[in-house]
């Protein structure tokens, strides 16, 4: 995949969160890209020593060294990763928390309603829409692994 393409693709991705009213995951993905990743470096310098006991004599040069952090983008490639990823771990692993909150809450076979709620909604699942959710979480986990497939080739 070339780099325009990959960086249409991680735009789409996030267009594709905002329009279906998931603007918390584009802007953590956003906010992870501008922050870059980081990288470790070290840099050398002489130091110029002069000798205390005879002000004439020559300079001695020493080497100093030290080590910095700095901060790098990210490739289109790896911000098109990013965006995939986060979709993955939300969307798909949430199915798989909810579905295992269920079984592990089940009393006697009996599987309980779970209500999540959140600043801008709450919402209670039943085990009958955890598995309807689960088959969409699973298909889209498909999708997202042939897209990362197809960006491979």
């Amino acid at each position: 995949m070339s780099e325009q393409d990959a960086n249409l693709a991680y735009r789409a991705i996030i267009n594709w969160l905002r329009e279906n009213k998931l603007n918390w995951i584009a802007t953590q993905i956003e906010d992870e890209v501008v922050l870059g990743k980081t990288r470790y470096g070290s840099i050398s310098a002489s130091k110029l020593t002069m000798p205390t006991d005879q002000p004439k004599t020559k300079t001695r040069r020493e080497r100093v060294s030290g080590e910095f952090v700095a901060r790098e983008d990210y490739t289109a490639d790896e911000k098109f990763e990013i965006a995939i990823g986060a979709v993955d771990a939300v969307i798909v692993g949430a199915t798989k928390i909810e579905e295992s909150l269920s079984k592990a809450l089940s009393v006697n076979g009996n599987i309980p309603t779970i209500t999540f709620a959140s600043d801008e909604e709450t919402r209670s699942y039943e085990h009958v829409d955890l598995s309807a959710r689960r088959e969409r979480a699973d298909e889209l986990s498909n999708l997202l692994g042939e897209l990362r497939k197809a960006v491979a080739e």
